[in-house]
């Protein structure tokens, strides 16, 4: 159980690492990112399933198959679970989602990724079935969380900053410079101008998406510390104390945009 622990935690730490320096010239980072993210929520959730199933339901783990039938690689399904279980605990818990709504956005997006949309290129290029009918995920994500970000979280003051910034640079060395990128969106990325307003607003973006998946993980820590506490209530012996590995994420949002790392030392 502490391996598997460390193997959320160090997933999940490395995919947030990702996330936060995840841009249009790197977009390799957004795959990396997501990768990492939702293997350490799944495996952060189905610890915290074990963990009430022993305890407290019955007293003995689900079986394999139990486990793979009911939740398989599902996200909404194992944070629907996670729900169910906080709620007996909901006067001992410590955090809640920052902004749900958002938050249930960014789940949704890293769900399709979990089940659909971790091979999207290479199944767009084999012209895979039904491929048409899913989003990629980098777009998805640039689109409905980059967007909030701008919408709500990009200061006015800021906007200006940059827009001025990124005129100067254009004027410096536009007339002398060839750029052509892919953004996120799939939009083209053609002049000095565009590139450096693009970089300057992508550090928000990259900040504010990343305390959002840590908060996600930290709505699943905060039961399974409970949890672990419940197990020494009952005499349980054979439970450790998984919840040390997410100890880093047992802090408020201003903590968590501080960092640009992540990981179990820290």
């Amino acid at each position: 159980m502490m391996r598997e622990a460390g193997i959320a935690a160090e997933s999940l730490y490395s995919g947030l690492t990702a996330l936060r320096k995840a841009n249009y010239a790197q977009v390799s980072l957004y795959n990396h990112a997501f990768f990492g993210i939702t293997i350490g929520l799944e495996r952060m959730a189905k610890l915290a399933i074990l963990i009430e199933s022993r305890t407290v339901s019955g007293g003995v783990y689900p079986t394999d198959d139990e486990l793979r039938r009911a939740y398989g690689h599902d996200l909404n399904k194992l944070f629907a679970k996670v729900d169910s279980i906080r709620e007996d605990y909901v006067d001992k818990l410590n955090w809640s989602l920052p902004n749900e709504a958002v938050s249930r956005s960014a789940l949704s997006i890293l769900a399709d990724f979990a089940r659909w949309t971790r091979y999207y290129n290479m199944d767009v290029l084999v012209g895979a079935k039904n491929v048409r009918m899913r989003r990629d995920p980098v777009e998805a994500w640039f689109t409905e969380i980059g967007g909030w970000v701008l919408r709500d979280k990009y200061s006015k003051v800021r906007a200006k900053n940059d827009e001025t910034f990124a005129r100067f640079a254009e004027a410096a060395i536009g007339k002398e410079s060839f750029m052509l990128h892919i953004a996120e969106d799939g939009s083209q990325i053609s002049s000095v101008y565009d590139a450096t307003l693009r970089s300057r607003q992508m550090d928000i973006i990259q900040r504010e998406g990343a305390v959002i998946c840590a908060c996600l993980a930290r709505h699943i820590a905060d039961v399974m510390f409970e949890l672990v506490w419940k197990t020494r209530s009952m005499g349980v012996t054979d439970i450790p104390d998984v919840a040390e590995f997410f100890t880093m994420l047992y802090n408020d949002e201003s903590y968590l945009r501080s960092r640009k790392t992540f990981s179990i030392l820290r």
